[in-house]
């Protein structure tokens, strides 16, 4: 969706719109891939600020601004201000204000300070709850976690050619290919979503359900659908496709477009990086869980 090279407001995906979540898959410094669709955050910052944000009960976009707006209680106004290289621009800057609206920036910290112990408590419990061992639960377990139904992340499951009541090394081995989706992006290739006659096929099956998703990532960003698909890092070398291409691909289910054949690929990939960044998300948070999966 966005991408930190062009417009250093915007950030790389979380892993996750996160999603998920929008850029090209080239190599960084650190050899570590951009992924093909997400909100472009630093990993660090998209994962930190969706949680902020869903703590806060708004989108990411507002999450930031909230953000923003604590800095002067954390840094004084007058180190930022001594520093200043365009005092054009005072009377829009947090710093200069923030002088004048500390009690304010003060209540809203702890405001905030509450909604994220509140958010920390309910994360804690569930830490010690989570145990998923089997492909059926891995895959209500991330239907539980994404916005996706359980039918469409069984649909991903299957289309890599998984059965759905797997475990041990099946088990392991999905795993073990979802993370590897959500590391290096849909398009470096896994069985099911390589050619496409079985994407296309993907995405018409779960239309309505990928059209969700990706309404509420845009939702968490705080832009339209539109403008969310047009930011996709697969289309930055290429003409990005128009509203009305949008739209006819997403919700025109009358008939199949064969000049959208590129969208319904991308959607479909879109799908499956969406469902392997909520399993790698688990594996972060569970380590321990992580390191008997991939013995």
């Amino acid at each position: 969706m966005f991408d930190a090279s062009v417009n250093e407001s915007h950030v790389y995906y979380d892993k996750r719109p996160i999603y998920g979540s929008g850029q090209v898959v080239e190599k960084t410094k650190s050899d570590k891939r951009k992924k093909m669709y997400s909100p472009s955050f630093s990993e660090l910052a998209c994962i930190s600020v969706r949680r902020f944000a869903w703590a806060m009960g708004t989108n990411m976009v507002k999450a930031v601004d909230v953000m923003v707006k604590s800095l002067p209680a954390i840094i004084k106004p007058e180190i930022v201000c001594s520093s200043c290289r365009d005092i054009t621009k005072c009377r829009a800057c947090i710093f200069k204000a923030g002088t004048e609206q500390q009690p304010k920036i003060l209540d809203l910290l702890k405001t905030t300070k509450q909604a994220t112990d509140i958010c920390l408590e309910k994360f804690t419990q569930g830490q010690n709850t989570m145990e998923i061992q089997t492909i059926e639960s891995l895959c209500t377990f991330i239907s539980e976690q994404s916005c996706f139904s359980l039918s469409t992340v069984k649909n991903v499951i299957s289309t890599l050619g998984y059965p759905l009541y797997g475990n041990g090394q099946l088990f392991n081995a999905l795993s073990t290919e979802l993370e590897n989706c959500a590391e290096h992006g849909a398009n470096v290739g896994f069985t099911g979503f390589i050619y496409y006659h079985e994407t296309i096929a993907f995405f018409l099956e779960n239309r309505q359900d990928i059209v969700n998703h990706m309404e509420q990532t845009a939702a968490e960003l705080g832009t339209d659908i539109i403008s969310m698909v047009q930011g996709f890092g697969v289309f930055r070398n290429s003409d990005k496709p128009t509203p009305s291409e949008i739209v006819r691909a997403l919700w025109d289910s009358s008939k199949e477009f064969p000049e959208l054949t590129s969208l319904y690929n991308v959607f479909a990939w879109y799908a499956l990086e969406e469902v392997s960044r909520t399993w790698y998300r688990y594996l972060e948070d569970n380590p321990v869980n992580r390191e008997e999966i991939t013995v």
